[in-house]
C-alpha cells in the first residue's frame, strides 16, 4: 500500500530497475524448441508403451494357444473314452 505520492525527483529511481519487454522475452523459452522437446518426449513414451503392449499381446497369444491346445486334448480324450465305452 502506497501511503505517499512519489515526487517527480524519485521517478528515475523508481524506474531504474524496470524490466523491459525484451528482457522478459529473453527469459522465456523458445516455443518451437519446447514443442520439439515435448513432441520427442511423447514419441519416446508412446514407443515404450507400444513395445510394452506388443509384449503383453504376445504373452496373451501364447496363453490362448496353450489353452486351445489343452481344450483340444481334453476333447479328444473325451471322444476316445466315449467310443471305448460304447464298444
Amino acid at each position: 500500500m502506497i501511503l505517499e505520492k512519489a515526487d517527480k525527483k524519485e521517478i528515475p529511481t523508481l524506474t531504474a530497475d524496470k524490466v523491459t519487454k525484451e528482457d522478459l522475452e529473453g527469459l522465456l523459452p523458445d516455443v518451437e524448441a519446447q514443442e520439439t522437446k515435448l513432441r520427442d518426449l511423447v514419441s519416446e513414451q508412446m514407443a515404450d508403451l507400444k513395445q510394452s503392449l506388443n509384449d503383453n499381446l504376445r504373452i496373451w497369444d501364447r496363453k490362448l494357444v496353450s489353452i486351445r491346445k489343452e481344450m483340444d486334448i481334453d476333447m479328444i480324450n473325451k471322444q476316445l473314452a466315449g467310443k471305448a465305452n460304447a464298444d
